[in-house]
């Protein structure tokens, strides 16, 4: 597993390992020592799941009440998922990193809200491409 920071805090790219055979394949989509040993301390506790038709926007999620990190991943098609720094003030407000998420290339967007126990909140454009199933596995703050 690779996990690459993005311009923007509190987001990474987490690349798995596929291991793949004539049987299908396999990873490891999560794997808490590898999270830590990669600044990734959160304690994922639900697990949403998520479907979109072609071309459907889903937009601009964000939690104020009740703040919550994500881990953003596609089992079955692929999206186009934006994170944008809405902090004021942030030196980096009003930047977006654009990545692409499928079943193919397997991978996994994570954002955390919360920085040096600062509250930090990230909103979430999650774009259908083809016929997408995702799943969204979150914390609660």
């Amino acid at each position: 597993m690779v996990i690459k920071d993005t311009t923007l805090p509190g987001a990474k790219i987490i690349i798995p390992k596929v291991y793949q055979d004539s049987r299908g394949y396999f990873f490891e989509s999560y794997q808490c020592e590898n999270f830590k040993e990669n600044g990734i301390l959160e304690n994922f506790v639900q697990d949403n799941e998520a479907e979109s038709k072609k071309g459907v926007l889903r937009g601009l999620h964000y939690q104020l009440k009740y703040p919550q990190s994500k881990l953003v991943r596609v089992i079955k098609g692929d999206i186009l998922d934006v994170a944008v720094d809405i902090r004021k003030g942030s030196k980096t407000f009003g930047r977006s990193k654009m990545i692409h998420l499928s079943s193919e290339n397997k991978k996994i967007l994570r954002l955390n809200i919360f920085l040096k126990s600062d509250k930090v909140f990230r909103t979430l454009y999650v774009i259908g491409i083809n016929r997408s199933l995702f799943l969204l596995p979150n914390t609660f703050i």
